[in-house]
């Protein structure tokens, strides 16, 4: 009967520690008011958005290199561009190459004025890799974006801070711990 005793108490004591401390995450956001919410809310979505690319390139990047073994393995074997083509995978970025090239080499031949073959595949052959680089690259502006803005944003948030700490400072009259302790937490 003790021991289920001093484990009530203990836990109690606990729960009221927990309840009693105002130095955690959400009393400092909240000591800094609807300003220090508003940037916490901002990083927040910068680095769920980040997080999200992140991985998203990650698993395409891992895709592609996946389809370049297959590639290596059964494209260059193969006896005609057709039948390279065939055994490519149906939604691989070299599987759009090489039917963009395919596609080109037939409108070739239906062209009336005349073009060197050559130089109307290699227009055709760009175009089919600058549209698979456009699409891999998709997302990297935002990256970019974060990775310029969110250390001023994490700053303002710090001067915010300091700001407060330094007011609620000059209302102690003293700069005691309790009086500065949530702002500068905030900080």
């Amino acid at each position: 009967m003790s021991i289920e005793f001093l484990a009530n108490a203990a836990s109690g004591a606990a729960a009221e520690a927990a309840a009693k401390n105002k130095f955690g995450l959400v009393e400092a956001l909240n000591e800094g008011g609807p300003i220090s919410w508003s940037i916490f809310i901002v990083l927040v979505i910068m680095s769920v958005f980040s997080f999200y690319i992140l991985f998203t390139k990650l698993i395409e990047q891992q895709k592609v290199l996946g389809q370049a073994k297959t590639v290596r393995a059964g494209f260059w074997r193969a006896a005609s561009l057709k039948e390279g083509a065939a055994k490519l995978e149906k939604n691989s970025a070299y599987r759009q190459l090489v039917d963009d090239g395919i596609a080109a080499q037939e409108q070739h031949s239906l062209l009336k004025d005349p073009v060197e073959a050559h130089d109307w595949l290699h227009g055709a052959m760009s175009r089919s890799e600058e549209a698979i680089n456009n699409k891999l690259s998709g997302g990297l502006s935002f990256l970019a974006t974060v990775g310029a803005t969110a250390p001023f944003v994490g700053l303002l948030g710090t001067v915010i801070g300091i700001y407060s700490a330094l007011i609620k400072i000059g209302i102690a009259g003293q700069a005691s711990i309790d009086a500065v302790a949530g702002p500068v937490g905030e900080a």
